[in-house]
């Protein structure tokens, strides 16, 4: 992956959360996915902006990544709750960044991502990234905001990982159980996640299984 600086995530951590992050460190296997599905992701959004250095990147649940200021290249646009972005700025200002960068503050549960995000429509081709994201949702916000992204970036590509119902029973529930702990649910992971993403009018262009030879932990799609 082509980068610019050594910026990365744990920057935004305070010690608040280096102490929940302690209730995951044993967690191997999950936090292995993670770190190969974020390279991944840094892999396919490279490529992009390799080939088109102005190319819309459009995070929606962006927490604390940091690809805006570790890429070379790229138009980006960052949305989450406002406390996120709040922390965020503090560290590392959207001014400040070396690429083009919008951080959008919102409050999923009372505001409208469609008009959070209407000012940045366009025609040109945009990638929506939804990374870590789907599996907190209802099936009906997800479609809600694919709905979105039809109608402000009619070129649009998505980005997300899924989870199945039998990865979640065989795999998932250390993980879960943690973190519903901390208040969040796991929602969405219907038996074929990706048959679900492609109703929604998309049409699957690559699928990505992070597993071992013998073993499917959890599936990566890029779907347009």
């Amino acid at each position: 992956v082509s980068t610019q600086s050594t910026w990365g995530a744990e920057r935004f951590l305070d010690e608040e959360g280096r102490r929940v992050f302690e209730r995951f460190a044993d967690l191997v296997v999950p936090n292995g996915a993670n770190i190969v599905r974020h390279w991944l992701i840094d892999e396919w959004l490279s490529a992009r902006i390799a080939a088109h250095p102005n190319h819309r990147i459009v995070l929606v649940g962006a927490g604390f990544d940091s690809r805006a200021l570790r890429l070379k290249g790229g138009h980006w646009i960052e949305v989450d709750e406002a406390a996120v972005i709040e922390r965020k700025e503090a560290i590392a200002p959207a001014s400040a960044s070396p690429n083009p960068l919008t951080r959008i503050a919102i409050d999923f549960a009372r505001e409208s991502l469609a008009d959070k995000l209407a000012p940045h429509a366009t025609d040109a081709q945009v990638t929506v990234v939804m990374e870590g994201v789907t599996y907190y949702l209802e099936a009906s916000a997800i479609a809600a905001s694919t709905r979105t992204f039809a109608e402000l970036f009619p070129q649009h590509e998505l980005i997300c990982d899924l989870q199945s119902n039998a990865f979640v029973q065989r795999w998932g529930r250390r993980i879960i159980d943690r973190i519903a702990a901390l208040g969040a649910r796991w929602r969405f992971h219907p038996d074929d996640p990706v048959a679900a993403i492609e109703a929604l009018s998309y049409e699957r262009r690559e699928c990505v299984s992070i597993a071992g030879k013998k073993k499917k932990k959890k599936k990566k799609s890029t779907l347009r």
